[in-house]
């Protein structure tokens, strides 16, 4: 669609539109199976943030890739926001400082050397995770609420509105990734697929 067209020219390098076609050609091979419709009837809207969204079918979804892996998250009923990140280096303390509440930025700078990177992507992820569940995005000022820096994760503080209405967690999806997802608390887990490799997909669309 014009849409994903659009989008995917707003990279600047192949590899980086090759990885985004990617994603979206599984994308729609999963969602068709869970529809039980041909991949190319499945048809994007997105709300005025961006955030695609499927406006005829009852099936809330949320994508996220980085390097070559994807996280997919489906849910039936509630919309519901996943983040994918692969650790690289970073100024973890300035980019905490800038975009962290007050509790995530002590967090990051007490952390040892060797742990700070894990302690900053535990929580960038649950902090996109969270943003991205109602399609707010960057429109949701990050320093607004607090999540932990604790091994599982979780909503500790929402400056407008009750931490208890949502689950939030994070986990290792490898060594070097870190993941996370989001959505009410009074919900069943989403599915997830996880550990989706793309490699072998993008070397074969590129031949």
């Amino acid at each position: 669609t014009s849409i994903e067209i659009e989008r995917k020219n707003r990279f600047v390098f192949e590899k980086h539109q090759v990885r985004f076609g990617t994603c979206r050609k599984l994308l729609k091979l999963i969602l068709s199976y869970y529809l039980n419709i041909a991949p190319k009837a499945i048809v994007f809207n997105t709300n005025k943030h961006g955030k695609p969204f499927l406006h005829k079918f009852p099936l809330h979804f949320n994508l996220s890739h980085s390097g070559d892996f994807m996280l997919l998250g489906l849910h039936k009923t509630l919309a519901l926001g996943v983040d994918l990140e692969y650790m690289k280096p970073r100024n973890y303390k300035g980019l905490a400082a800038h975009s962290f509440s007050k509790e995530e930025c002590t967090a990051v700078n007490h952390a040892p050397d060797f742990l700070i990177k894990h302690v900053f992507y535990q929580i960038w992820c649950q902090k996109e995770a969270f943003i991205k569940h109602d399609g707010r995005g960057l429109a949701y000022p990050l320093a607004d609420f607090t999540v932990s820096a604790n091994l599982n994760g979780g909503l500790i503080k929402l400056n407008k509105g009750d931490p208890e209405r949502f689950l939030l967690q994070s986990f290792v999806f490898n060594e070097d990734v870190y993941a996370a997802y989001c959505l009410n608390a009074d919900s069943v887990n989403p599915i997830f697929f996880n550990n989706a490799s793309l490699l072998k997909v993008m070397n074969d669309s590129t031949q």
